[in-house]
């Protein structure tokens, strides 16, 4: 007499919990694989009629050639005679029905079509997927005058005891037949203007750009290249986009949002401005069909403390020093008496030029803040004469030949 065996569940996981059936296991609804007659499996009559439609998943001439450069290797082994991203459409359309239901027998399609049970399970998820999507009825004849045509056909639901593919049951139905077309899944931005249609907010980024940024002093070779950025922006932008909201640094993309709206603009997304930036003033421009260097090339600006040649080589012998260091400490012998003194060595010449490139610092800045109260100074003369020049444009003729110059 046999007993009945312990019932035991999966292994668990990490967290104790146990793995649950997959979406494609408790889908509702009734397989329609053909039953078989015997011991014998109608399913091979199913692919030798469906031939057809699965030789346009087979390799070209080129694609089989190449995959033959794969010799010996994983690639060579498993494709061999299908392409497997026309064949995923194609074994979605004619191997499960309307509702994700499998048509044939998924052994005998593993084994027909020679993949792994991963990529089976993979158009079977897509097949449920596509099932779930609303649907919207249209008629053949509206189909077949639609400029999308191809597309809806795609989208086509089949009824669940029909074994013909898509293409076919589309084509051998009436012109007043009414199909259940899977309705297109709309996004966030569905009905919102394009990007590209935005040609006011386009213009205003171009006379933005135009008017921030300063040149390079760079000039062309005798092949038109620049080698680097023709045109700085301003200064005063730390980075083209925020990495963070609360991030405290001055961002292209925030100025230019905030001037869009002082011209009463829809402002756009942070993305945005730096694609533009990229498109309207990249390294490369199309001239007459070509790409061709461009003379409008605007990056960032690379904020350094200075252009003083005397601390870009105190930067570089710190660097080279602060190297040493580390690898003295890396290496075993510390406690010998050459290695210490190599040590001392290099931290007293790490102290002297910080303080060497201290004091230049601080040079710079006296010499940055003179200059910025001149031109600070220089805007108030300026001010103050042109609101003179007004007053005086402004005075009527009499009220000039009364006056007397002091």
């Amino acid at each position: 007499m046999m007993g009945t065996g312990r019932v035991r569940l999966p292994v668990a996981r990490d967290n104790g919990k146990h793995k649950g059936p997959s979406e494609a296991a408790f889908h509702r609804g009734t397989g329609h694989a053909p039953k078989a007659d015997g011991n014998e499996c109608p399913c091979a009559a199913v692919f030798f009629s469906l031939a057809p439609q699965f030789s346009v998943a087979k390799q070209t001439a080129r694609e089989a050639q190449r995959v033959e450069s794969f010799s010996g290797t994983r690639v060579q082994r498993y494709q061999t005679e299908y392409n497997y991203a026309r064949l995923g459409r194609v074994a979605i359309s004619v191997l499960f029905d309307g509702r994700g239901n499998w048509l044939v027998h998924e052994a005998r399609a593993r084994q027909h079509l020679q993949v792994s049970n991963a990529w089976l399970a993979r158009c079977h998820n897509r097949a449920i997927e596509a099932a779930h999507i609303p649907t919207v009825r249209m008629t053949k004849s509206a189909i077949a005058s639609s400029t999308n045509v191809d597309s809806l056909v795609m989208r086509i639901r089949r009824p669940d005891d029909c074994l013909l593919s898509t293409a076919q049951f589309f084509k051998t139905s009436a012109l007043n037949t009414v199909f259940d077309v899977a309705a297109t899944v709309s996004h966030g931005l569905c009905g919102a203007p394009s990007n590209r249609t935005k040609f006011a907010e386009r213009k205003l980024f171009v006379d933005f750009v135009r008017a921030n940024r300063s040149p390079t002093g760079r000039t062309p070779d005798k092949n038109g290249r620049f080698h680097g950025a023709v045109f700085y922006l301003d200064s005063k932008w730390s980075v083209l986009r925020k990495a963070k909201p609360d991030d405290t640094r001055l961002s292209f993309s925030v100025s230019f949002n905030a001037a869009l709206e002082a011209a009463g603009r829809p402002t756009v997304h942070d993305d945005i401005p730096l694609r533009w930036l990229r498109s309207f003033f990249g390294s490369t421009t199309r001239v007459n069909g070509q790409y061709a260097p461009s003379d409008q090339h605007t990056i960032l600006h690379p904020h350094k403390t200075d252009a003083c040649t005397t601390c870009e080589f105190f930067h570089s012998d710190l660097r080279s020093d602060k190297q040493s260091l580390k690898r003295h400490n890396q290496q075993s012998d510390q406690a010998s008496m050459q290695r210490q003194n190599g040590i001392r060595e290099v931290k007293t010449d790490i102290l002297h030029l910080e303080e060497a490139l201290q004091e230049r610092k601080d040079e710079a800045s006296v010499a940055l803040r003179f200059h910025k109260q001149a031109l600070s100074n220089a805007a108030a003369k300026n001010e103050a004469l042109v609101n003179m020049f007004t007053v005086v444009m402004s005075t009527t003729p009499q009220e000039v030949e009364g006056t007397h110059l002091q």
